[in-house]
């Protein structure tokens, strides 16, 4: 049950196709004159039927760790990409249909995994696996407190 900013209570109605779920006032004509209602003579709300995910995501997203994972998105996620499109063939796909250029994507996946599991094993024979991730991090605030100390 939702309500409107004015104070009118909104009750599941039905869900639609395109997957949202939709509320209507409990009494009808209720949002007659309403400013809310912007000449409406009965309002729909929608809501999405993946809501309560949104919700999470949007509390991870601003969490300190989602702020560190995202400000170090570019470091390695986004350097990930670039590598493939630069080093492994990826710009352009070698085959002709989605089979074949699933297998060459799976192939290029397989190969930078298989590089970045090398790379974990050197650093986990110095207890290091975690010292990736914190350089980073330390490398983007002090690329933040360059710019704010230039401006």
């Amino acid at each position: 049950m939702y309500t409107c900013p004015c104070g009118v209570k909104f009750t599941y109605s039905t869900s639609t196709r395109s997957g949202y779920h939709e509320y209507k006032p409990a009494v009808k004509g209720s949002c007659v004159g309403c400013p809310a209602a912007k000449g409406a003579k009965d309002r729909v709300f929608r809501v999405s039927v993946h809501q309560d995910i949104y919700e999470r995501m949007r509390k991870q997203r601003l969490s300190m760790r989602g702020k560190v994972l995202r400000s170090v998105r570019p470091s390695t996620i986004e350097r990930s990409f670039a590598e493939s499109k630069e080093l492994h063939g990826l710009r352009f796909t070698r085959y002709r249909g989605v089979q074949q250029v699933q297998i060459q994507v799976w192939i290029t996946a397989m190969i930078q995994n298989l590089k970045k599991w090398t790379k974990l094993r050197s650093l986990q024979q110095y207890g290091l696996q975690q010292y990736g991730l914190y350089l980073t991090y330390q490398m983007e605030e002090k690329k933040k407190r360059k710019s704010s100390h230039s401006s």
